[in-house]
């Protein structure tokens, strides 16, 4: 081979080699770039209009109970409900709802109801103790009872519970029973029955 071929060759080796060496260097650094790049987050998942229409619906019968115990408009919060139990009829908390505002209103049966489907879709302490304030209003001691039983084993918020126990207290006889619930009602946040009894002179 003479000495022009030979340098020709060589020059042809050494830019196949720079070549070779700038794409490995190309991946390279396309895969460091990659990895360090920030992740994409994951797209959130767009709100159900029908789940939020009906939360809505809720949260305004909630407002009309405020802080009381009683509803201050118990047909419009059955309203409101009735509309929101109509987008989702598995809603347990509407069902609570609009069991209290029955109870309210002296329809018993419906109240009995609404509270008994809330229990099932989800046992909770206000579900129980509000089922047992219905019971206890139809002189049913008994199942009040055990509905009492049931709210106090989940516990949680009590303070209701404490004072529907009390006036099963009362219905049973025993006085002192019903002022200490009563009066560990009113220190859970809720003292309107432990103020009515001691302005009836029952407790002290």
């Amino acid at each position: 081979m003479s000495v022009t071929h030979a340098n020709t060759a060589g020059y042809r080796m050494i830019m196949l080699f720079q070549a070779a060496c700038r794409s490995a260097l190309a991946v390279c650094l396309g895969i460091m770039l990659t990895s360090c790049a920030p992740a994409t987050p994951p797209a959130q998942p767009l709100p159900d209009p029908v789940t939020s229409n009906a939360e809505q619906l809720v949260a305004k019968a909630r407002i009309l109970w405020g802080h009381n115990e009683t509803c201050s408009n118990p047909e419009q919060a059955i309203a409101y409900l009735n509309s929101a139990l109509e987008l989702t009829p598995a809603n347990a908390y509407a069902l609570l709802l609009r069991g209290r505002a029955y109870n309210q209103l002296n329809l018993a049966e419906k109240a009995f109801e609404d509270l008994t489907s809330s229990i099932r879709l989800a046992p909770t302490t206000e579900a129980y103790t509000w089922r047992a304030f219905v019971l206890l209003r139809e002189g049913n001691l008994r199942g009040a009872r055990v509905d009492l039983e049931s709210a106090f084993s989940l516990g949680g918020d009590l303070r209701h519970a404490y004072n529907i126990r009390g006036l099963l207290h009362l219905e049973e006889g025993d006085e002192s029973a019903a002022c200490d619930d009563f009066e560990d009602g009113a220190d859970a946040g809720s003292p309107v029955w432990f103020d009515k009894a001691r302005q009836a002179g029952l407790c002290r």
